[in-house]
C-alpha cells in the first residue's frame, strides 16, 4: 500500500535506512541534496518504508506540481530490489494524485509500459587499468597527447568560480549557472565537492567539479577554455580522475542525450544507461491543474 508523506510526516531515520539497504544508489535522494535543490518535497511510501519514492515540489501562483530541479538527474524508486508491479503502483499514484511536469526515475528502476528514455553514461567501481584498456583508440591517443599537462587540485574561490562562469556551456540561463555556483558552495560546506584542473605551464585550461558521496562520483560540470582545445584537456581530466578514484568509487558523467557529448562519454568506456521520465508539456500541465480545481 502507497502512502502520501508531507515533509513534517517522514521519519527520516526509515528513510536513510531504506536508501543505504537500497538496490538503487544515487547522491540525489539524500535528505540534505533534496533540502538544498527542492523548494519543497514529499515523500511516497510503499509499507513500512519498503520503497520510497522522493517527490520534489514547486509552486507557480496557484499551482503546486512535480518537477525535478535542475542538477538532481535521477531520483525514483528506492528499495532492496527493482519490483516493476509496485514501479507502477508509485508511477499510478503520482499521476492520479498530483500534477507532473517532469520526473525523472533511475537506472535501476524498470516498468510494464514504455516510458521516455533519457541518456547517462557510467563506469562501475575497479582497477584503473582494466578501465583504461577499454578506452577508444582516439580517446587513447587524445590522452597520451596530453601528457604534458598538469593535473592539480583546485581551490574554490573567486579564481575557480570566475573560471567557470567565463567558460561554462550548455546552461540556458543565467540563473541556472548561479544555482550550480550555489550548489558547489553548499558541496563544499558538506565535504562532497572536489575541483581539479588541467594546467599548462601554470595556466588553467579546463576545471572538473564532481560531487564525492564516498562511494560514487559525479561529474557535475566540466568548463574548458576553447583557446586551448587542441591541448585535448578534457580527456587529460577525465583520465587522471578516473586513475585518481575508479579503484573505490564508480563514475557518472550525468548525462547527456545531446550525441557529441555522449560520444566523449562513452570513448572513456562508461556503458550507457537509459533512465525512464514522465513528462508533459504546459500546456498539459495547465489543464491537469484546471481539472483539479473542479473535482
Amino acid at each position: 500500500m502507497i502512502k502520501h508523506l508531507t515533509y513534517p510526516e517522514i521519519d527520516f531515520v526509515k528513510y536513510e535506512v531504506c536508501l543505504a539497504n537500497a538496490k538503487q544508489k544515487n547522491v540525489f535522494a539524500r535528505k540534505e541534496i533534496l533540502d538544498f535543490l527542492c523548494e519543497s518535497w514529499e515523500l511516497l511510501v510503499f509499507n513500512d518504508y519498503d520503497y520510497v519514492m522522493p517527490l520534489p515540489f514547486r509552486r507557480r501562483l496557484r499551482q503546486k506540481f512535480v518537477t525535478c530541479p535542475i542538477f538532481c538527474q535521477q531520483l525514483g524508486i528506492f528499495g532492496q530490489d527493482d519490483n516493476s508491479r509496485v514501479n507502477e503502483e508509485f508511477l499510478q499514484f503520482t499521476l492520479k494524485k498530483f500534477s507532473t511536469y517532469l520526473y525523472s526515475f533511475n537506472a535501476e528502476n524498470t516498468f510494464n509500459r514504455a516510458l521516455i528514455l533519457r541518456k547517462n553514461y557510467s563506469i562501475p567501481s575497479g582497477p584503473y587499468d582494466v578501465q583504461r584498456r577499454k578506452y577508444s583508440k582516439g580517446r587513447k591517443s587524445a590522452v597520451k597527447s596530453a601528457g604534458h599537462l598538469q593535473f592539480k587540485k583546485v581551490e574554490f574561490n573567486s579564481d575557480s568560480l570566475n573560471f567557470v562562469s567565463q567558460f561554462h556551456k550548455g546552461l540556458a540561463k543565467q540563473s541556472d549557472l548561479e544555482t550550480m555556483i550555489s550548489l558547489m558552495t553548499f558541496l563544499v560546506k558538506k565535504n562532497m565537492l572536489r575541483l581539479y584542473g588541467a594546467f599548462l605551464e601554470g595556466k588553467l585550461l579546463t576545471v572538473a567539479a564532481i560531487i564525492d558521496d564516498g562511494t560514487a562520483i559525479y561529474l557535475l560540470a566540466l568548463v574548458s577554455d576553447e583557446k586551448f582545445r587542441k591541448e585535448n584537456p578534457a580527456s587529460f581530466l577525465v583520465d587522471k580522475i578516473l586513475e585518481k578514484y575508479i579503484e573505490n568509487r564508480s563514475f557518472s558523467f550525468m548525462g547527456s542525450n545531446v550525441r557529441s557529448i555522449g560520444i566523449f562519454n562513452s570513448s572513456f568506456g562508461a556503458d550507457l544507461q537509459e533512465y525512464p521520465v514522465i513528462q508533459f508539456s504546459k500546456k498539459e500541465l495547465a489543464a491537469s491543474w484546471l481539472k483539479s480545481l473542479v473535482k
